[in-house]
C-alpha cells in the first residue's frame, strides 16, 4: 500500500439529506467536474462556501421536498492512497488541460456540460496513462453566484478549490 493522504472538506446540504447521508453515505451527483460528491477544501472560507452553496440550492428549490430543509455543514475527512488523488490545480495538469482545450478548439466557456465532458475526457486520458482510476480530484470550483456568496473575495482569490470524490468509500464524516 502506498502513502495515504488525508484531506478535509466541507459540504453544505439540508438536515433531511444529512440524515440520509449519515445512514447510507453520500450519493454521487453530476457536476461541472464529473459525477461525485463535492466538497470545499477546508480553509478560511470552507464553512461559508458550504453555507452559501446550500443557500443557492435552497433558492433554486433544490430542497423543497425535504422534511427539514435547514442548513447543515458536513465536515469530512477524505482518505485515499496518494496515487488515487489528482490535483488539477497543479501547473503540470493545468497545462495538459490547456493543451486538450486547444486541440478541441475550446475557448472561454461557461457551459457546464461542455466543461464536464472535457474534464471527463482529460481524466480518462490520465487514468489510461497511470493505469488506474482516480478516487479524489482537486480543482477550482465556481463559488455560488451573486448574493449567495458576497463575502468570498473572488476578485482577489479566484475560484475556490474543492474536492470531487468519485469513490465515496473514501469519505468519513467528522461532524455536521
Amino acid at each position: 500500500m502506498g502513502e495515504v493522504i488525508n484531506l478535509e472538506g466541507t459540504h453544505g446540504t439540508s438536515t433531511s439529506r444529512f440524515k440520509k447521508i449519515n445512514q447510507k453515505g453520500f450519493n454521487k451527483s453530476k457536476g461541472r467536474l464529473g459525477k461525485g460528491a463535492y466538497f470545499w477544501v477546508n480553509g478560511e472560507y470552507a464553512v461559508y462556501l458550504a453555507q452559501s452553496w446550500w443557500k443557492y440550492q435552497q433558492a433554486k428549490g433544490h430542497y423543497s421536498s425535504d422534511d427539514d430543509s435547514s442548513c447543515v455543514v458536513i465536515i469530512a475527512t477524505l482518505k485515499t492512497e496518494e496515487k488515487y488523488f489528482i490535483d488539477l490545480t497543479s501547473d503540470r495538469f493545468k497545462e495538459g488541460l490547456a493543451k486538450l482545450c486547444k486541440e478541441n478548439d475550446i475557448g472561454d466557456t461557461n457551459n457546464n456540460d461542455e466543461i464536464a465532458s472535457l474534464i471527463d475526457l482529460y481524466i480518462q486520458t490520465i487514468e489510461a496513462t497511470f493505469g488506474h482510476q482516480f478516487k479524489i480530484l482537486k480543482n477550482t470550483i465556481p463559488a455560488p453566484k451573486g448574493k449567495y456568496c458576497k463575502e468570498y473575495p473572488k476578485g482577489v482569490l479566484g475560484h475556490p478549490q474543492g474536492y470531487i470524490v468519485f469513490d465515496t468509500t473514501c469519505i468519513t464524516i467528522k461532524r455536521p
